[in-house]
């Protein structure tokens, strides 16, 4: 499991219990609340992974995602995407590049650890979309 994490959403009592629920796991983890505080946690934090909401108003996942993936394309790869809306076709087309590494709400804690762990394993960014 990734060493730490920042939790991205512009829900705050989300992004708190996600990172509650990760933090009892063993993981530090570090809310951001939407996309742009996501972005500034992202660069001081330097975390090994990240789980973010695909729909905020100030910066949207897929806008997040080419703004890591710009200086850091590695991380990129170890984005974990959290909808629980019917999105765009353009963001459904990217989560469907996005191998997998989608989870929908409602989801468990359980259902989390598992999935927080994936990004970790992929090794080719580009492959992620552009």
């Amino acid at each position: 499991m990734p060493h730490r994490v920042v939790v991205i959403d512009d829900e705050r009592g989300l992004a708190d219990a996600l990172s509650i629920r990760l933090n009892a796991a063993g993981v530090a983890a570090q809310p951001a609340y939407g996309g742009t505080a996501g972005l500034a946690a992202v660069r001081a934090v330097h975390p090994d992974a990240i789980v973010l909401d695909m729909r905020m108003p100030d910066m949207d996942g897929v806008a997040l995602w080419r703004a890591i993936a710009g200086h850091d394309a590695s991380l990129a790869a170890r984005m974990l995407f959290v909808t629980g809306d019917t999105l765009s076709p353009g963001a459904s087309s990217f989560l469907a590049e996005q191998r997998g590494l989608v989870l929908d709400k409602p989801f468990t804690a359980k259902d989390l650890r598992e999935r927080v762990d994936e990004p970790r394993g992929r090794t080719d960014p580009a492959a992620a979309g552009s």
